[in-house]
């Protein structure tokens, strides 16, 4: 019997891309899967669909409101998979994902974690644009790390697979953490730094749905610094309990000044705390740039003219990303329908039934 991979999808007021996300997960090739639901105290028609799609292999559970780690929590307490494949209710998998991860490298002891290729996409999944980065290659964890943290790359969630051994020694996802800044990225550090390795399966792929504007430019609460904080200092202690080197500080410094200017760090007291672990570190950290530009807007005209102006070269940037993906989209469907080569996607999308969905409902 093949081993059993738990695919464990937690959802929020997700019905806008659940059924796909769903979808895609049941067009896994791989014959041995369960299918974990955890609905998080969606206000909107989340549950009602993923109750459409319980049967022997997908489970639904639900509770209250309480955020992404509980949910992720909340599925791995009751899978029962020799692996586990996480999937955001908003992404998608190759159908050939998981079978090419485990088929292309099995691994008795469960000590290595296998990852993939990735591509983002808003809405259509055939117009996707893979990502490369350091990160692509097979690694010892050491290697990862410091390669990750010194450049601020990283894996999308659902490119990973993860034995239950690993799994287990790591612990619960960090439920101290704000969705969204870090925590994934927390999880997964820490599950590297428990690994005896990193397979990357260049032929295997996910699919990262890229936000929405908005939510660049919303303010960030105090929660969400301190968060911020938290998961960059447990990332840092991952690779400090591997190396305690000079490149490894160097790692750690370069990953405070990537995130400092990610998330324009401009909380006073989580800039001084920022400062006081570079110092630790033996270093120092720029101010980040954009902070400064945001700061020289608001001097000239003002606080709230500065806001709209951040949020609409935001909301600019992702238009127009959205639309040469629209376009890219039109063009492959035009060339599929009158039988001649589509745009090169390289390995191209391997067309499963949920984009196939999403591209006609697009036309």
């Amino acid at each position: 019997m093949p081993s059993l991979v738990s695919i464990i999808i937690p959802a929020y007021n997700a019905e806008k891309f659940l059924r796909d996300t769903i979808d895609s997960a049941l067009a896994q090739t791989w014959p041995n899967k369960e299918i974990i639901i955890v609905d998080d105290g969606s206000s909107d028609g989340t549950l009602k669909i993923a109750k459409q799609f319980e049967s022997k292999i997908v489970k639904v559970l639900t509770q209250k409101n309480r955020g992404a780690a509980y949910a992720r929590n909340a599925g791995l307490a009751v899978a029962q998979g020799d692996f586990f494949q996480w999937l955001d209710a908003d992404d998608l998998l190759a159908p050939d994902k998981i079978r090419r991860q485990l088929v292309d490298d099995p691994d008795s002891d469960g000590e290595v974690v296998h990852t993939c290729r990735y591509a983002k996409f808003h809405r259509y999944p055939v117009a996707a644009r893979k990502v490369e980065n350091n990160l692509c290659r097979d690694l010892k964890p050491r290697e990862w790390l410091l390669a990750s943290l010194s450049r601020g790359t990283w894996q999308a969630t659902a490119t990973w697979l993860v034995g239950r051994k690993i799994t287990e020694l790591a612990g619960p996802w960090d439920e101290r953490l704000v969705p969204g800044v870090n925590d994934d990225g927390e999880y997964f550090t820490r599950i590297i730094s428990l690994s005896s390795g990193i397979k990357f399966h260049k032929l295997s792929l996910s699919f990262y749905r890229v936000g929405n504007a908005q939510s660049l430019s919303q303010v960030r609460s105090q929660q969400a610094w301190k968060s911020i904080l938290l998961s960059v200092n447990l990332s840092i202690d991952h690779l400090f309990k591997l190396d305690n080197s000079e490149s490894a500080r160097k790692a750690a410094l370069a990953f405070l000044q990537y995130t400092a200017e990610q998330y324009g760090v401009s909380d006073t007291q989580t800039w001084q705390s920022f400062l006081s672990r570079a110092g630790e570190l033996g270093g120092n950290l720029r101010f980040p740039a954009n902070t400064l530009r945001f700061r020289a807007a608001r001097m000239l005209i003002g606080q709230n003219a500065a806001l709209r102006v951040r949020t609409l070269v935001a909301r600019a940037k992702w238009a127009t990303s959205r639309q040469r993906e629209r376009l890219f989209s039109l063009l492959a469907a035009r060339s599929s329908n009158q039988d001649e080569p589509g745009p090169n996607l390289e390995e191209g999308f391997p067309l499963g039934v949920p984009c196939q969905r999403q591209q006609k409902k697009s036309l």
